[in-house]
């Protein structure tokens, strides 16, 4: 996959390149473009001929996909709000 992001930044670059915005993910390359395509993951920023991605759109496209059905996230979350609602309504039967 080419170089990782481990290459000696303390810290992640605020733009990168397609395998450095994918190693960033813990996905392959190939995979990171078709998440582009799908628009789950931002289009790249035009720098010349260079193609980057904003790490901050990435955070926040990743965030994105816990809300996407099917998500573990989203499923978790969802229990999580129906054992809520289960629980204040039987507190309401008590009062």
């Amino acid at each position: 996959m080419g170089r990782k992001l481990q290459d000696g930044l303390a810290y992640p670059p605020r733009a990168m390149r397609a395998d450095q915005a994918a190693a960033y993910l813990s996905i392959s390359t190939s995979k990171f473009y078709e998440m582009v395509q799908d628009e789950k993951m931002p289009p790249p920023v035009k720098v010349g001929n260079a193609s980057l991605w904003d790490r901050l759109e990435l955070d926040a496209a990743f965030d994105n996909l816990k809300d996407e059905p099917g998500s573990e996230s989203s499923l978790l979350r969802r229990l999580r709000e129906l054992e809520d609602e289960a629980n204040a309504k039987g507190r309401n039967k008590k009062d």
